[in-house]
């Protein structure tokens, strides 16, 4: 068991108002109709694991949508350290590890509210890929704020 990461379950337990549960492993609520999943590292007792849901690409894939997420990802690499992933149901989800060690309350509730909004961000880009028509549009740029720091 991850004793840092317990311990600032218990920290944000008690400013949430919420009652800790020592046998909680994570956190795992709904913000803004996006997953949020807050875990300790199964491999590295000094970082916590963020996964925030995007979107369920159901049906035929556009094949620009996976192309698009590359480029994101390549894009914002070096700018920040969330990444975009899709599994084999399509399911999009950004994560990203974070240092335990001076992880504050405040730092974890920023750390997941910028995931959430960098998700909303790219959940509206992929609903618009969605509806737009693949030959009026056949290069599709990459916005560089899509995941830009937001501070």
């Amino acid at each position: 068991m991850n004793t840092l990461f317990q311990s600032l379950l218990r920290e944000f337990s008690s400013a949430k108002g919420m009652q800790a549960d020592e046998a909680a492993y994570g956190l795992e609520f709904s913000c803004d109709g996006h997953q949020v999943t807050v875990i300790g590292h199964p491999r590295h007792e000094d970082e916590l694991m963020v996964s925030i849901s995007v979107a369920s690409l159901e049906g035929e894939l556009d094949p620009r949508v996976a192309t698009l997420l590359m480029q994101i990802n390549e894009v914002a690499r070096f700018e920040h350290d969330w990444s975009i992933f899709m599994d084999a149901e399509q399911q999009v989800s950004m994560g990203m590890c974070a240092a335990l060690p001076s992880m504050t309350v405040a730092d974890l509730e920023a750390l997941m509210l910028d995931g959430v909004e960098r998700a909303s961000g790219l959940l509206n880009m992929l609903s618009g890929m969605q509806t737009s028509n693949p030959k009026a549009s056949p290069a599709l740029e990459v916005p560089r704020d899509i995941m830009q720091l937001r501070g």
